[in-house]
């Protein structure tokens, strides 16, 4: 019987996360972050009307926002009813394929200088996110495995720098 390892992003991401409209207004995500309303408390997917992603913030970027809504007066409250949870999430992220690999993933979300991408399926449609955590999740999966008296003696998880010097 073999077992497979473990090495698409499908098998890490967070499926199918609540998340939220564009056109959410900031006291409604401020609500739903304080009721840990998500999947993954550090990053929230935004979507459009066709539940495409189009961003994603973070709860760090949130709690910026909390802060100058926490510092304003109440006088200033009909102004922050036009802004959007749009306007603070990060749009221009690259997304990720469910087939795509761990290392891939890994790849991208450090050019990218990110903690956490959209994942869509072959028909672009959004299915989850992955975040660093998962990641971390998939890099522990893979040590246990090639730790495991199964596999006989212990691999590395990165190959061996070549030796130049000869």
């Amino acid at each position: 019987m073999s077992m497979r390892l473990k090495s698409f992003v499908e098998d890490f991401m967070i499926k199918e996360p609540v998340a939220v409209f564009s056109g959410a207004d900031l006291f409604e995500v401020a609500k739903m972050f304080r009721n840990n309303s998500f999947a993954d408390p550090n990053h929230v997917p935004v979507v459009d009307e066709q539940d495409k992603v189009i961003g994603i913030i973070s709860e760090k970027e949130f709690r910026n926002v909390s802060t100058v809504l926490a510092v304003l007066s109440k006088n200033d409250y009909p102004t922050l009813a036009n802004l959007k949870i749009i306007d603070f999430a990060e749009t221009k992220l690259p997304v990720l394929q469910q087939k795509d690999s761990v290392i891939h993933a890994m790849k991208v979300m450090l050019q990218a200088n990110v903690t956490c991408l959209a994942v869509e399926d072959e028909s672009q449609k959004f299915t989850g996110i992955l975040s660093y955590k998962n990641l971390l999740e998939a890099f522990f999966a893979y040590s246990s495995y090639i730790d495991s008296p199964a596999q006989g003696k212990r691999a590395f998880f990165f190959p061996k720098t070549p030796d130049f010097t000869a």
